[in-house]
This record gives C-alpha cells, structure tokens and sequence, in this order.
C-alpha cells in the first residue's frame, strides 16, 4: 500500500512541473507584475480573456480566448 491516494503525481513528477498560473485576464489590475513573478520563478501563465488582447512575446506566457457566455 502506498501512502500517496492514487490519483496524485508522485514527488518525482510534480517536481517536473512547474506550476501553471492560471488569470483571468478580463479585468485584472496586476498583469505585468503576473509576468515579473512568473519569469522568476520559471512559471507558465496562461491569460483566459474572453476578447484578444496584447501579451508578451514569451514561450511561457500564452492566452486563450472564450466566449462570454
């Protein structure tokens, strides 16, 4: 028997993956100090936003665009 529940990464692959932030970028004050954080720490951020807007040409920052609905 294990002393981890099944459905979570073991110690190995979790420390593989950094963390993802994930924001809602609609209306949200902080963005650039989002970014600032992000790259020290070797961070994903993924921007969901439901029209396009600008962001930082970098490989770890992307954005994905949904309905309003």
């Amino acid at each position: 028997m294990t002393d981890t529940p099944p459905d979570l990464p073991d110690q190995q692959t979790a420390a593989k993956d950094p963390p993802v932030l994930y924001v809602d970028a609609d209306a949200c004050p902080v963005k650039e100090e989002i970014y600032r954080v992000a790259d020290r720490y070797q961070l994903f951020v993924v921007l969901v936003s439901n029209s396009g807007m600008r962001i930082p040409l970098h490989p770890r920052i992307s954005l994905i665009v949904v309905s309003d609905a």
